[in-house]
């Protein structure tokens, strides 16, 4: 066994002993202890957060701009003097699991070296770029989960929008039926809850015992059903669900109609999506469309999903305060729906708010 595979073979654990004996520097002099050497290294910053040190000049690390907190720097290590260029790589915050989070990028890339052979820093940055997305994230940074919605959400949005501009109607109107209420999408008389799921089957989590219940006299309650599956490697992220919708914010003519941008980005914002934070969410786990759960809208009457009816007397036990289950949804399960016509009632229909 190489020197190097040995390396790549030490656990977890090992390397966060490392980490917790690493010194901060005195100056540009850096207590680095290698991992691979004369390749990556790790360390404790001035202020003993831990740091990964990956060797190589600015050029071969790519468009490296979109790992929050890296930079290149120039480096000494204090113990045989020996200088060398180097990008440097923060730990995540506290919060997101940090020096053991580190710990664990670092055994990612010595694995992908110890095998890659010739690997350029590049390629190496690429192949673990779904643990690279933990750097430095901000608290505000959404949670796979929330991602995974998000981009139900807006995919649910775009498809609106396709119809829109099929019948003439504006954007604005179709953003304008994403709503903040208790419905994902809702117009007079009609709503639809977004149920995205990253398993093989149609099971989602139905939050409250009225989440499928209408909420007034007449309102159909539709659930869109939507498999999407988190895939570290996959090349789509959620920024790519955003652009998806954007692309779609266009007058007849084709220009940008500005109203619509503007209200779509504030309601992402209302569900803490961040432009800002693009960068971040690029370097992060993948979505990738499941083609075994093609999208699909359900009338919620047709369902047999739990509701006060289901208990006697219509209420709940005196003990429980909330309830939230999982509900199965077997593909065939409901009559035959024609997704596009449910859609274009939501648009023609009154939208919340109006007299």
């Amino acid at each position: 066994m190489t020197e190097d595979s040995a390396a790549a073979r030490r656990s977890i654990a090992a390397i966060s002993a490392e980490i917790d004996a690493a010194r901060p520097p005195h100056g540009n002099e850096w207590d680095l202890h290698p991992v691979m050497p004369e390749r990556l290294h790790i360390s404790r910053s001035a202020t003993d957060h831990p740091v990964i040190f990956l060797e190589g000049d600015a050029a071969s690390f790519g468009n490296y701009g979109k790992l929050p907190g890296a930079r290149h720097v120039r480096v000494k290590d204090v113990d045989n003097g020996r200088e060398f260029e180097s990008l440097l790589l923060p730990a995540p915050r506290d919060a997101l699991g940090g020096a053991k989070a580190l710990a664990h990028i670092v055994y990612e890339m010595a694995s992908v070296l110890a095998a890659g052979g010739d690997l350029t820093n590049e390629e190496l940055l690429n192949s673990v770029r779904w643990v690279l997305g933990l750097l430095g994230t901000d608290p505000d940074i959404l949670p796979p989960e929330a991602q995974l919605g998000l981009a139900g959400e807006c995919f649910l949005l775009r498809e609106l929008l396709q119809v829109a501009h099929a019948e003439g109607i504006g954007a604005t109107v179709a953003v304008d039926r994403w709503v903040d209420g208790i419905r994902d999408f809702a117009a007079h008389g009609l709503s639809i809850e977004v149920k995205t799921t990253a398993l093989n089957s149609r099971l989602h989590h139905i939050g409250s015992i009225n989440q499928l219940e209408p909420s007034s006299d007449g309102e159909t309650v539709w659930l869109f059903s939507i498999g999407i599956k988190i895939q570290a490697l996959h090349d789509r992220k959620l920024p790519d669900y955003v652009d998806d919708v954007a692309r779609w914010l266009v007058t007849p003519q084709g220009d940008a109609d500005l109203p619509a941008q503007a209200a779509f980005f504030e309601r992402l914002e209302a569900r803490g999506y961040q432009p800002a934070h693009r960068q971040v969410y690029e370097v992060g786990a993948g979505l990738m469309l499941n083609v075994a759960i093609p999208a699909h809208l359900y009338r919620a009457s047709d369902l047999d999903y739990l509701r006060l009816a289901s208990f006697k007397d219509e209420t709940l036990p005196s003990m429980v305060r909330s309830i939230g289950y999982d509900l199965e949804l077997p593909d065939g399960a409901t009559p035959t729906v024609d997704d596009r016509v449910v859609l274009l009632e939501l648009l023609k229909a009154q939208p919340i708010g109006a007299a």
